[in-house]
């Protein structure tokens, strides 16, 4: 809230400090003062109030407030003002000139000084005086450069030619013949007393909207806020300035000169000729000449203005400046009054719509904050006088403004601003001066509990002004105690209290009363104030009993006397209960004694010098605690007072020290006993301590040792032999992996099930096409369903069996594999060089076998990183980053999602409330009689023919019902579908890695971008690659519904989607499409929701950090990751590398490994080859001392697995081995070498790896030991890998395990389908059915071609075909089929029919019937079949017919 510096009346006294507030000292503890007889009711419902000091009121109510005072109230209130329309005025620039960069209110003065801002608005309005190439220093460089140098002097800043910049704001000013008193001097706003300039620009603003050459400046008042501080720096520079309200004179004033005269005659010709010719934008731009000195000229008025024109210019001849400002203005009122009674008379009632009417209307001095006070009081005028005029508006803006000046007042302002804005005369309450702090306070009683948009009316303040007018003075006081306990003000208070309770009142007591009633200022009365001091008058008093027994105890103390100590101790703990909590009686004895020694420490005795006689005493206080504060005893003479005075007594105990001894001694006494306990427990206990102790050291030995071995970089043998795996362990490793393998075996097997069924499906499909148009007979197509069917459950491959010369093509193939899995760029190259038909093919044959079909999550994480590249090369290949979607390889990405091959990185779209808002909106979608956002084209299906133009259409009432509920609909839906999505579409962790890596890339080429972009552009590529692409399934959307989706379902979904898409691009509509703006607000919400969603669920982790993986996990040279591969798709990659892997790589490496591989001999289709990854490895040297290196490390572990001796490496190999240690190696490991021949090879093989520098003898072959215990490391990772790996291949064999019952539901689905057609063929068919194989095949197949061209023309009439029930409707005829001929006619094409309908002797129809979809529409149970749109056919009677017609049957 806005904080303003009051008037010595408003404002409270000087706070007293606490040491000022002492009082009179008195003796004895105050006695309780008696009740009075009389105690004066509590108003109802009043609020605080701030009270008129009592010895100012009487002279002040005489003699008028001092001059000073309004003084300082009107500066005050002058200096709100000022900053208020500073505040605007910056406001104003920022939407001029589209920069939120200018400076901040507080510092804009200063911001003026270099001219720049004002040469800037002066472009703004008059380009052609003041170009931007004329301004100096535009971007203000040399200034901000030399302000950085020396900040504390800004005046060094500015160079002399700066002053160029104002001077050209000056000829600005000119040229729109802005008043000159208003202009001030080039000097004093390059000296920094801009003032005057921010008063100049007010006006200017003012003037520039009049001349509607730009937007208005905005009222801030009550929204603004401001400080004290702000308040008195500007204070001494708006004194002499003019009122901000007079701007409107000074516009509207002065004389004019004759050549001015001249000017606007001149003006005025042109305007007469523009409307002799009435050429509108000529007249326009007359109207908008500034020579014309025309105000409030409206662009969208022109063809009101032009009608009147010409009618004054036939009446007089002429045109006035005087008559056409008269037109204008006339023209404004009367289109605003139109505008503003639709407001009222609509529904919605917005800000910008009523203050745009009020401009038309010309008051200048409407506020935005008031427009709810101005809908409601024109309301009511508009209800009693049924229409509007000018005046009524007006009384009403008047009123409104009145009504926000109290409620500004209130709430930033004084009890002055107070009464000043109730003694409106728009407002007309009888106030009364010596009520104003009343007035005041009641107005910010209720302002402060009330909804921003909440204002008193006049009733409400006539009522307010009314009942504090009518208060007795009893009444008064206890609202002006109220104010006062509001505002601190002890002065105010303390004389109210003697007032109203003399005989209670204590004036010392005053700061604990104010304790007393603090947070009670709002609703205390008469009867509860009173109560509330004598309680307070009691509870110091006992303060000062109780202060009184301290000293007393203390001085018992010194003296040493224990027995008086302790019975005042015991006194006090029964006087103050709650104050000594922790006092216990049976522990006195142990307070006594630990308090005599304590004081002792405290307060050494005195000793007198030889020749001093005894000193008097001096005053010393002892400081007392209580609920309400402090008060204080005189020792000696046992004086009291309230707070702390000085001098204090030192060491002596307090209540507060006192109450925390009580607590240690209580304390310190019940551990001494409850050691006494422990001590007398047994033994056993002790022991039970002991081996818990014992075992805690072990466990803390063994976490230490793991530490040790997880931190150190050089663990020491003898610690890496603790951690060694047991055979166990090894054993289950091993079962581990052979399990994955078998797993991975069976997913591949499963995925070629699936492939080859798929593919048998697709073949039975083009049969039944090819039975349906008689190109081959029912025999085959049944024979390859029963073949399909035999085969679906009996596919199983086996393995490949490799010879020994083909080991090495299957490292190569290992390596290749590897490369192309873990080098993204390679595919990614590939698939951008690809023919774009051919792309799906690539990645369903070609790249889905090198993932594995992506079987597994190692997979999976290495194909994200395939469509991480082609993100990165759509980034990279882009201008910008609105290009960066319709770029190549963001189409490829798109591309790829949408395949089944990602179908485990992407979500699922239809499922939870989307999928119950589709089915809905697929129940809903036919209600709506007719859909379409084109006026045009709805104007053209009703009338026949186009309309003039767009605004003609959209006038149209049958036109703008089916745009409205069109729109309305797309509204709703778009709204709820889009919601559905945002909160049930969760990202999967390949989606969101693709994301990030997207906005990654985004954020690196593109570094200037705001988030904001990157987010929507992240957002539209999601909802256009997944989301849509998802909701546009034909496929999906049947299994939602359970059968096909009507094609104008889909044309509705298809507007849906799109308009969707629109939304989440932030793609509004404007100009062009008008009609459809009011969606915009859908637009924004829809699009906030998305990019909202997205961003979201986006967080900063890496690819290791989302798969728990990278491109080199399960990979060492024991350890390969292994990919299981049929041999036709091992056979079709290589082949396609072989062919294309100069487009994928030009590196020579790549290059010779591509070519060095081949398919295996044995890679017949049905067989599985598993190949072991691992990166390419060239160097047979590098890669035989590796070989070298992990065999001898394996040989070190065989010995210490075995038992043998040894702390070092050297210690290993040269130990002694006994039998004892051969056994152990032979249970571990059943075959190979003994262990001495083992030791003995280690040796041999660490001489070899020393001599390579692969090891070092002389730290005792560290690196491999180093290397056992990283190997120790990655078991615990190692388990995991393997735990998620078993997870991902079940979760990909269900997924295919239900991907193969959908397929054997779909072969199920065919088999229904071939046996309702062999019913419906054979119903109505006198042939019998022969075996293609027979001898009279060939003779029977000729005859029926033969029958098949039989007749091959059929002609009846519209009446003949509705009796037979064939034909049900046509459009426009109503049953009325008698005039209607229809002639249907075989084509060269098989069971293709073109049918032609004629009315009387002219063709009105004609079209092409295919029967497969006449018999799919029977299969689907559709019993009507729309023809051409037009016509409806009943589908069995018209396959009867035509079977009957054309094919005999």
């Amino acid at each position: 809230m806005t904080q303003k510096t009051e008037s010595p009346i408003d404002s409270p006294s000087p706070r007293t400090s606490m040491n000022g507030m002492s009082g009179a000292i008195r003796s004895p503890p105050p006695p309780v003062a008696p009740k009075p007889a009389h105690i004066s009711p509590r108003p109802s419902n009043d609020a605080p109030v701030s009270p008129v000091k009592p010895e100012r009121q009487q002279s002040e109510q005489q003699n008028g407030e001092k001059v000073e005072d309004i003084d300082e109230k009107r500066l005050n209130r002058k200096a709100y003002d000022y900053l208020c329309r500073l505040s605007e005025v910056r406001n104003w620039l920022v939407e001029c000139l589209r920069d939120d960069s200018i400076s901040p209110a507080t510092t804009l003065e200063r911001a003026l000084q270099n001219g720049v801002l004002l040469a800037r608005i002066a472009n703004f309005f008059a380009p052609d005086v003041v170009p931007t190439t004329a301004i100096y220093d535009l971007d203000q460089n040399k200034y901000e450069t030399r302000l950085a140098a020396d900040p504390e002097n800004p005046e060094n800043a500015l160079v002399y030619r700066h002053t160029d910049n104002i001077v050209l704001w000056r000829k600005g000013l000119e040229s729109i013949r802005l008043p000159e008193i208003l202009i001030p001097e080039t000097a004093d706003v390059y000296e920094g007393r801009n003032a005057k300039t921010v008063f100049c620009l007010y006006a200017l603003a003012r003037q520039l909207h009049r001349m509607r050459r730009a937007p208005p400046i905005r009222n801030v008042a009550g929204k603004a806020i401001f400080t004290n501080d702000e308040l008195d720096e500007v204070m001494d520079r708006v004194k002499e300035l003019p009122e901000f309200s007079d701007v409107g004179s000074y516009l509207g004033g002065g004389s004019r000169k004759q050549e001015d005269d001249e000017i606007v005659r001149e003006a005025m010709n042109r305007i007469e000729e523009a409307v002799r010719n009435k050429d509108k934008d000529a007249l326009l731009s007359g109207l908008q000449n500034v020579n014309a000195q025309l105000l409030f000229v409206e662009v969208e008025l022109i063809d009101r203005y032009e009608p009147e024109l010409v009618e004054s210019l036939t009446k007089n001849g002429n045109l006035s400046r005087k008559s056409v400002q008269e037109i204008i203005t006339n023209t404004n009122i009367n289109c605003g009054l139109q505008q503003l009674e639709e407001i009222l008379k609509g529904g919605e009632t917005s800000t910008s719509r009523v203050l745009d009417a009020l401009m038309w209307l010309q008051f200048e001095d409407s506020r935005e904050s008031a427009v709810p006070l101005y809908i409601s009081l024109l309301k009511k005028s508009l209800d009693k006088h049924k229409n509007l005029d000018r005046e009524l508006v007006d009384k009403a803006i008047k009123e409104g403004n009145a009504l926000l000046e109290v409620k500004l007042a209130a709430l930033h302002g004084n009890s002055h601003d107070s009464l000043i804005a109730l003694k409106n005369p728009v407002l007309s309450l009888e106030t009364n001066e010596e009520n104003a702090a009343l007035y005041h306070n009641r107005l910010v009683y209720n302002y402060g509990k009330r909804a921003d948009d909440f204002f008193l009316m006049r009733t409400d303040l006539e009522n307010l002004v009314f009942d504090l007018n009518d208060m007795s003075p009893e009444q008064r006081k206890i609202l002006e105690v109220r104010g006062a306990l509001r505002d601190g003000d002890r002065e105010i208070l303390s004389s109210l209290l003697t007032q109203l309770y003399p005989d209670f009142f204590i004036h010392d007591h005053l700061d604990f009363y104010l304790k007393k009633l603090h947070g009670k200022e709002d609703q205390i009365s008469g009867n509860e104030l009173r109560i509330i001091m004598e309680e307070t008058n009691q509870s110091v008093s006992n303060a000062y009993e109780t202060a009184e027994l301290l000293v007393i105890m203390n001085d018992s103390l010194i003296r040493g006397d224990g027995e008086k100590a302790g019975a005042t101790l015991q006194v006090l703990s029964t006087r103050e209960p709650d104050e000594f909590t922790s006092f216990r009686q049976d522990f006195i004895k142990l307070y006594v004694e630990y308090l005599i020694e304590e004081i002792t420490t405290r307060t050494p005795k005195k000793t007198l010098k030889i020749g001093e006689g005894a000193q008097p005493e001096q005053e010393e206080w002892f400081w007392h605690d209580f609920s309400l504060g402090t008060i204080s005893v005189e020792i000696n003479e046992k004086k009291f007072a309230v707070g702390k005075r000085e001098p204090k007594k030192n060491g002596y105990i307090d209540g507060n020290e006192l109450n925390k001894v009580f607590f240690e001694q209580n304390l310190a006494e019940e551990e001494r006993q409850k050691r006494e306990i422990e001590e007398n427990q047994s033994e056993g206990r002790r022991n039970e301590a002991a081996a818990t102790i014992q075992h805690g050291y072990k466990s803390w030995k063994h976490k230490k040792d793991h530490d040790l071995l997880w931190s150190s970089e050089a663990p020491s043998l003898s610690l890496v032999r603790k951690f060694l795996p047991s055979q166990t362990e090894q054993t289950a490793q091993i079962d581990e992996q052979i399990a994955i393998e078998e797993q991975k075996s069976e997913v591949t097997q499963l995925l070629a099930a699936n492939h080859q069924l798929d593919g048998h499906l697709q073949e039975l499909d083009e049969k039944i096409g090819l039975l349906i148009k008689n190109r081959i007979n029912l025999q085959e197509v049944v024979a390859h369903k029963q073949k399909i069917h035999d085969s679906a459950d009996k596919f199983q491959l086996r393995q490949f069996t490799l010879k020994k010369k083909e080991k090495e093509l299957t490292d190569r193939l290992g390596q290749l594999f590897f490369a192309l899995q873990a080098e993204p760029h390679l595919l990614a190259n590939l698939l951008l060089a690809a023919n774009p038909e051919k792309r799906e093919g690539v990645i369903t044959k070609i790249i889905a076998p090198v993932f594995g079909h992506l079987s597994e999550n190692r997979e999976q994480y290495l194909a994200v990183g395939l469509l991480c590249e082609l993100l990165l090369k759509g980034v990279e290949s882009s201008l910008s980053p609105e290009d960066v979607i319709s770029s190549k390889p963001l189409q490829i990405v798109s591309l790829a999602l949408g395949n089944e091959l990602f179908s485990p990185l992407v979500s699922q779209i239809t499922q939870g409330h989307v999928v119950d808002d589709l089915r809905e909106f697929l129940q809903e979608q036919g209600k709506i009689e007719a859909f379409n956002l084109n006026p045009d084209e709805i104007y053209l299906s009703i009338y026949g023919q186009k309309p003039t133009d767009t605004n003609a259409a959209v006038q149209c009432p049958h036109v703008e019902q089916v745009l409205e509920s069109s729109k309305s609909f797309l509204a709703h839906w778009s709204e709820r579908l889009s919601e559905s999505i945002t909160k049930g579409h969760k990202l999967t962790k390949g989606l969101r890695f693709v994301c990030l890596s997207f906005q990654s890339s985004l954020r690196a080429k593109f570094p200037a971008t705001s988030a904001v972009l990157i987010d929507k552009i992240i957002a539209q590529f999601v909802y256009e690659s997944v989301i849509r692409a998802q909701l546009h399934s034909l496929e999906a959307l049947k299994g939602i519904i359970g059968k096909d989706v009507p094609e104008d379902a889909q044309r509705k979904l298809e507007a849906l989607l799109t308009f969707i898409g629109f939304a989440v691009a932030n793609k509004g509509y404007g100009s062009v499409k008008w009609y459809l703006t009011s969606l915009n607000r859908q637009i924004h919400t829809i699009h906030e929701g998305f990019r909202g969603s997205i961003s979201k669920q986006l967080g900063e982790e890496s690819a290791e950090r989302l798969f728990g993986l990278n491109r080199f996990t399960h990979f060492d040279p024991a350890h390969k990751p292994s990919l299981s591969i049929l041999g036709s798709e091992l056979k079709r990659v290589i082949e396609y590398v072989h062919k294309h892997h100069k487009e994928m790589s030009t590196d020579e490496v790549f290059t010779k490994l591509s070519k060095a591989c081949k398919s295996p001999h044995d890679s017949e289709a049905d067989r599985i080859l598993i190949l072991h990854l691992h990166p390419p490895s060239w160097a047979n040297e590098a890669t035989e001392s590796h070989e070298l290196f992990v065999r001898t490390k394996r040989q070190l572990v065989e010995l210490l697995l075995s038992g043998v001796q040894g702390g070092t490496v050297s210690e290993l190999i040269n130990a002694s081995i006994s039998e004892e240690n051969e056994h152990l190696h032979l249970a571990i490991f059943a075959e190979g070498a003994s262990l001495k021949e083992v030791q003995a090879s280690a040796k041999e093989n660490l001489e070899k790896l020393a001599k390579e520098g692969r090891s070092n003898k002389e730290d005792d072959y560290q690196t491999l030991v180093t290397d056992i215990a990283n190997d120790i490391r990655l078991a615990t990772r190692r388990r995991k890998e393997r735990a998620e790996q078993q997870q991902s291949l079940d979760e990909t064999r269900k997924r295919l395990e239900t991907q193969r019952g959908e397929l054997k539901e779909r072969l199920s689905h065919y088999e229904e389908y071939l046996d309702t057609c062999l019913e419906n063929l054979s119903r109505n068919s006198k042939r019998l059915s022969f075996r293609p194989t027979s001898g009279k095949a060939e003779k029977i197949h000729k005859v029926r071609m033969s029958t098949d061209t039989k007749e091959m023309s059929y002609k009846a009439s519209g009446d003949k075909l509705h009796k037979k029930g064939i034909l049900w409707t046509v459009d426009r005829y109503e049953h009325k089929f008698s005039k209607l001929s229809f002639i249907i006619q075989g084509t060269e094409n098989k069971g293709i029919f073109k049918i032609s309908i004629t009315d009387g002797k002219e063709l009105n129809l004609q079209g092409d019937l295919d029967l497969q979809d006449l018999l799919q529409a029977e299969y689907s149970e559709e019993h009507d079949y729309r023809f051409v749109d037009v016509v409806v056919f009943k589908t069995s009677p018209l396959i009867v017919l035509l079977n009957k017609k054309f094919y005999d049957k």
